[in-house]
């Protein structure tokens, strides 16, 4: 007879001890379901038995949760601008605040989903996160290759490594934390 710890799951045909994770029981040859490992098909497991017993979040769950706040912080920023609480000359370059308006919620959204270890929301974010990042390349290189007197491209290279960095931070949690 097994009992679940957090360590291992119980295969719901045998009974036996198997690790989490595992598709098939390697004695039965029972399939598993996603739904049977700790997570429920969740994502992210932040909250579960073994950080109850020890009553700590290791460095990558809080950089999870950290990133995902500032998701939502610059989702709340884009919503500002497009409430015009906040002027810029943005506005008028990208039809006025309805394009931050529809940023502002799909940020605020997914962030929220993201603390919330929805499946879908850590998938989605993995290929925000490439695309991102392939962005932030852009800008550097944009930044390099053109900068002049007229067009001082300090403040893009910066932007460009900082959001680099950000994203790689999340891309890096995603794939270790999350089965994304």
């Amino acid at each position: 007879m097994s009992v679940e710890t957090p360590n291992a799951i119980a295969c719901p045909k045998c009974n036996q001890s198997l690790p989490i994770g595992a598709v098939r029981c390697q004695f039965c040859g029972e399939p598993l379901g996603k739904a049977k490992g700790p997570t429920g098909g969740r994502g992210v497991v932040i909250l579960d038995a073994a950080h109850r017993k020890r009553n700590a979040w290791s460095w990558k769950e809080w950089g999870y949760i950290i990133c995902s706040c500032l998701i939502i912080l610059v989702g709340v920023y884009d919503l500002l601008i497009s409430f015009s609480v906040i002027p810029t000359e943005a506005v008028g370059r990208f039809g006025g605040g309805t394009y931050f308006g529809v940023l502002g919620t799909v940020q605020v959204a997914m962030g929220a989903a993201l603390l919330s270890q929805m499946d879908w929301a850590q998938f989605v974010m993995k290929w925000i996160c490439i695309l991102g990042i392939l962005n932030g390349l852009r800008s550097v290189f944009i930044g390099l290759m053109f900068n002049s007197r007229l067009f001082p491209a300090g403040p893009i290279i910066i932007e460009g490594i900082i959001q680099i960095a950000v994203l790689s931070a999340m891309l890096y949690f995603l794939l270790d934390m999350a089965d994304v």
